[in-house]
């Protein structure tokens, strides 16, 4: 069986990701952007405002895991924490 990986509680992480909005994108997979697409929407909204450093989103990588990632104002990103596979996330959260 997959294991599921939530933040800790009251955790920084966990303060800003919560229960319901995990399980709201699990469902809904299908909205979300591709990696090049989460990449030029946060260069985009980071030029617009320059008081933003960061753009935090989901994305579903290849292995089916669902993972919060962090991208910079040039494009470069990494995974601030895996969520594990997409279908244990929606059965612990269903």
């Amino acid at each position: 069986m997959e294991s599921v990986r939530f933040p800790a509680p009251g955790s920084a992480l966990a303060e800003r990701v919560s229960l319901g909005r995990v399980a709201l994108v699990a469902h809904n997979l299908d909205k979300l952007p591709s990696l090049s697409q989460l990449r030029r929407q946060a260069r985009e909204r980071i030029a617009e405002n320059p008081a933003i450093r960061r753009v935090e989103s989901f994305h579903l990588l290849p292995n089916d895991d669902l993972v919060l990632v962090s991208v910079g104002p040039r494009g470069g990103w990494n995974v601030v924490h895996n969520f594990g596979n997409v279908g244990a996330v929606r059965s612990a959260l269903a």
